[in-house]
């Protein structure tokens, strides 16, 4: 008997609509890849952009500021530039709590902190992705 697989291939948006975006840097202990909609967070000593933790009271780290805009892979411990989106209107199910590697705890709390900052986000399902399937025998 043959197993499948299936293979998504998801060709959304994190954006739904023109937004502001602004340059930055942030910075790594280690290596690390952050994926495209991670939400980030501003360190108040520093104003780097840091990592978002929900619930976290630590230098800023629990107030959602930005969403990053494209993949950031860091290789070693130092400062990356980056490009966070600042305003504008998101797909609640493409943001990213790094902690999780998903939306999954997205809740009205986390929505009313971006939304605080000019980040709006909301539920939609986009289609336009295709699923192809590969049997193995």
């Amino acid at each position: 008997m043959s197993n499948m697989t299936v293979t998504d291939i998801d060709t959304g948006d994190v954006e739904l609509d023109e937004s502001e975006f602004e340059d930055g840097v942030i910075n790594f202990s280690g290596a690390d890849t952050l994926v495209r909609g991670t939400i980030l967070a501003r360190h108040t000593g520093t104003l780097k952009w840091q990592i978002y933790v929900k619930g976290g009271s630590s230098n800023g780290n629990g107030t959602p500021q930005g969403v990053l805009s494209h993949e950031l892979v860091a290789t070693g411990s130092g400062d990356l530039p980056l490009r966070a989106m600042i305003k504008g209107t998101v797909n609640t199910r493409r943001l990213v709590i790094d902690a999780d590697g998903d939306a999954s705890n997205i809740d009205a709390t986390v929505r009313d902190l971006l939304r605080a900052h000019g980040i709006t986000p909301v539920d939609v399902d986009q289609v336009g992705g295709a699923s192809f399937t590969d049997e193995d025998s």
